[in-house]
């Protein structure tokens, strides 16, 4: 189909700790670390989520859509690989599977 997007990694920086899904060890201390929008023991320091982001024409950069926990299982699931799984992933999308830029 020819679609082409940048997939960029929240590797090195705090974007992770930002939006909830990596924790210090002193959250993890506490048990009660914010994660999935609640007060809990994340059992671990990086917990799964995904989040998806939109950059106007102007540079102006919107977060619209975040899922953790299991949520991302069905936004990337494991049989993704088989034909046209994949296409779940654009309905997340601003823009989605039709291509047409929404006004704003």
């Amino acid at each position: 189909m020819g679609w082409r997007f940048k997939w960029l990694s929240s590797g090195g920086t705090d974007f992770n700790y930002d939006y909830q899904a990596s924790f210090r060890p002193e959250d993890l201390r506490s048990g009660k670390a914010i994660y999935n929008y609640v007060a809990t023991d994340p059992g671990h320091p990086d917990r799964e989520g995904v989040s998806v982001f939109y950059k106007d024409a102007r540079g102006g950069l919107f977060h619209t859509y975040s899922s953790y926990a299991r949520g991302e299982v069905h936004v990337f699931p494991e049989s993704m690989r088989g034909a046209g799984e994949g296409h779940r992933s654009w309905d997340l999308m601003v823009v989605g599977k039709d291509g047409a830029i929404p006004p704003m």
